[in-house]
């Protein structure tokens, strides 16, 4: 599987640190901003619609593995995932204007550009995942002091549709006669999530879907802007960041949950901003976030 599909298929199902080995927090240099003269961006959704919150099922493993397994669990998550859309439908109705697509690219676009020298800016973000080779061409084409800039989002309710959670991966190239995709100059994962709406089920669908789905669209523009914003703020190449107090939240995966633990660096009134020990960064609702003893946390634990 090529790294860009893998990293679509992660953030599909939770993020990188929940599957197979990813690119890992890679800060972005002064040396390596230095040499940046120009950079082109590729910002991508695969996805076309909001996905569902569906509970996938492995018989696989509790039945020692083998077909019988694999079989049974693809029946019924397919059987759940076909509910879950299903039941998705007032959203739907509501939301067959909207282009998430163009909102990701204004965001994120105006916020590389404030970091970045960008050019050959689109409007629109991309749908077709580029492939390995030609990835690996674009980057021995860039010329000294070009760079290339990619994105990639992905949206999905969480909590029996109680939650909004939005993942982002950003990554840079500079030029390279042997360019590793797995070892970019750049990288980390921006997750949001939103507060809690609704009892869950049907009820926050509805919820979400009411008075023309303003809730929904305000929300998922906010965790486009929250996203972006803090996008930018981490490439910046010296910055004064200090623990608040450590905390630990829950991401919501297709099966289970991931506890992660952090530095809270931003405390507002209704959301708290945590760089995990992974160093990717975590916008979520205040209340989302547990008090935690953290090593790198001097104070407020």
């Amino acid at each position: 599987m090529k790294l860009l599909q893998k990293i679509s298929c992660l953030l599909i199902a939770v993020g990188l640190q929940a599957c197979v080995t990813g690119p890992k927090y890679t800060p972005l240099t002064q040396e390596t901003k230095a040499n940046i003269g120009t950079a082109s961006t590729y910002n991508l959704i695969v996805q076309d619609e909001i996905k569902p919150d569906v509970d996938l099922i492995n018989t696989t493993a509790a039945l020692g593995g083998g077909l019988i397994g694999a079989m049974i669990d693809s029946s019924v998550n397919d059987d759940r995932a076909t509910e879950a859309r299903s039941g998705l439908q007032p959203l739907y109705d509501e939301i067959v204007d909207l282009d998430h697509r163009k909102t990701i690219a204004d965001k994120f676009n105006q916020a590389l550009a404030s970091s970045l020298p960008l050019s050959d800016i689109k409007d629109t973000a991309e749908s077709i995942i580029l492939g390995d080779k030609e990835l690996v061409a674009k980057i021995k084409k860039l010329a000294k002091g070009e760079a290339m800039v990619l994105t990639n989002t992905f949206y999905q309710f969480r909590m029996q549709s109680k939650m909004l959670q939005t993942i982002s991966t950003a990554f840079i190239f500079l030029n390279s006669e042997n360019p590793k995709i797995s070892k970019p100059h750049y990288f980390n994962t921006f997750y949001y999530q939103s507060p809690l709406i609704g009892s869950g089920g049907q009820n926050s669908i509805n919820e979400w879907a009411a008075d023309g789905a303003d809730l929904f669209r305000s929300e998922l523009e906010k965790s486009a802007q929250q996203t972006a914003d803090w996008m930018q703020y981490d490439m910046q190449t010296i910055r004064d960041e200090k623990c608040i107090a450590g905390g630990v939240i829950t991401v919501p995966m297709n099966q289970g949950s991931l506890k992660v633990k952090g530095n809270v660096i931003k405390d507002e009134n209704e959301n708290k901003v945590l760089r995990g020990n992974n160093g990717h960064l975590y916008i979520v609702a205040s209340e989302s976030v547990t008090k935690a003893k953290v090593k790198t946390c001097q104070v407020g634990e």
